[in-house]
């Protein structure tokens, strides 16, 4: 069970974590690993939620860009399984390039807004 005083001191580790996840998906191959990391993380916040304790606004932020992470990944997955099997009609050649189109901007974008402390937009595409 987390408490204030450990949960404050691990925002650097928090932090550590949600950079490595960014890195781990610009790598893509190590994607998965990357969207490990951030779904774990999104459950310590739920269950620090569901203690009927709040997360503070820096977990909140944290948590916004964990759930951003594992959503592009989903997303992503999905969208890579339509393309492999629409490419023998060759539309799946233009789903293909939707699908790392979408890639590089949530990466990007989920970047910028961590290096500025921002969270990540709440309902996205």
């Amino acid at each position: 069970m987390h408490t204030a005083t450990t949960r404050t001191h691990s925002y650097s580790l928090d932090h550590t974590l949600l950079g490595l996840s960014y890195l781990l998906y610009i790598l893509v191959l190590t994607a998965p690993l990357g969207c490990l990391i951030s779904y774990y993380k999104m459950k310590v916040y739920e269950n620090i939620r569901k203690n009927n304790q709040t997360l503070s606004a820096e977990e909140e932020l944290l948590n916004s860009h964990h759930s951003w992470l594992v959503r592009t990944f989903i997303f992503t997955i999905l969208m890579s399984m339509a393309a492999l099997g629409t490419i023998y009609y060759l539309f799946g050649f233009i789903i293909a390039a939707v699908a790392v189109s979408w890639y590089l901007y949530r990466l990007i974008k989920g970047s910028f807004l961590f290096l500025g402390h921002k969270p990540t937009p709440a309902n996205d595409s």
